[in-house]
């Protein structure tokens, strides 16, 4: 009796030939995997770039969806496509800098905090600090990037005095793009390890695919997270803003000289024991050293001796 072409083992020629098919893949310009013979099925290797940590919350505005991994390798084998578009070339990441001195810090960070506000950014950290030469307010402000200049003139327009101001880009385009040509050849060769299980019978090939089928849902999430974090640190620029009030006349006062002689005298005396003490710690040195130089003299006077005799003796 025949079996049917549905129940019938899958031959190995056909395994192989998908193993095949699966590789050439996996080994594609882009893809960043190597392949060693005997090593087990063909895996992808991750980007040498470490996934981005401290990703903002989902709620933030003009934040681009992904879809899970767990979408990803549904049955079905089909490849689904990423929801966030594809950005311009001239993708970039602004980062401001403002020092600014101001009347009243704690005022100015409320103006400030109404600004940010009015240009829909948010407030990603503040501290307030009073030391005994200034009282600051530090803000750090999460812009979208149409709205960066405003903000940061209208900042300005609360100072009495610049300190600083620093505004740079770093463009990630070419590095958006890179992620997600990754990304899809992955995604890829996600969709034949998924065929390869479908058509696996014995436990060595199914456990050998699940393998190849685990790293990929690992290299997928790591690749898209680190386009993720890319797309929202382009979508939102960073201002680092600091509100600052002098506070001349409130320094620590000056030591007298009575308090600045006693701190002298002890300096010295602390000076003279380390002094001592690094003598007489360094005795491995000093004592041979002190033999040397004493059996040197002796030699020397012996010498003087000897030709102080000889010479009364030849005038004798």
């Amino acid at each position: 009796m025949q079996t049917s072409p549905i129940t019938r083992p899958m031959r190995p020629a056909l395994l192989v030939g998908l193993l095949l098919q699966a590789l050439v893949v996996l080994i594609a310009p882009g893809c960043g995997g190597d392949v060693k013979p005997g090593s087990g099925p063909p895996t992808l290797e991750s980007p040498p770039a470490s996934s981005p940590q401290g990703y903002e919350s989902s709620s933030e505005r003009g934040e681009l969806s992904t879809q899970s991994v767990g979408a990803v390798a549904t049955e079905g084998g089909s490849s689904p496509e990423s929801t966030l578009d594809v950005p311009s070339p001239a993708m970039r990441i602004y980062r401001a800098t403002l020092r600014l001195q101001v009347d009243d810090p704690v005022e100015a960070a409320a103006r400030v905090r109404q600004l940010a506000q009015q240009h829909g950014a948010w407030l990603q950290a503040e501290r307030e600090e009073r030391q005994s030469w200034e009282h600051y307010v530090y803000l750090e402000l999460r812009v979208p990037p149409a709205r960066l200049d405003s903000l940061l003139r209208q900042c300005i327009e609360l100072a009495r005095f610049v300190a600083q101001k620093e505004i740079s880009s770093e463009d990630v385009g070419q590095s958006y793009a890179d992620l997600t040509a990754r990304l899809n050849q992955k995604r890829e060769a996600l969709a034949q390890y998924q065929q390869l299980l479908k058509r696996a019978t014995n436990v060595q090939d199914i456990l050998a695919v699940q393998e190849g089928l685990r790293r990929l849902q690992e290299e997928i999430e790591s690749t898209e997270a680190q386009r993720l974090y890319l797309s929202r640190q382009a979508a939102y620029s960073t201002v680092m803003l600091t509100l600052y009030r002098p506070l001349e006349g409130q320094r620590e006062p000056r030591p007298g000289f009575w308090s600045r002689l006693g701190t002298a005298f002890g300096d010295g005396w602390q000076a003279l024991q380390d002094f001592i003490v690094g003598i007489i710690s360094a005795w491995g040195v000093l004592v041979p050293l002190g033999i040397g130089i004493w059996l040197f003299i002796r030699w020397r006077q012996r010498v003087r001796r000897r030709r102080a005799q000889q010479s009364a003796s030849s005038e004798g």
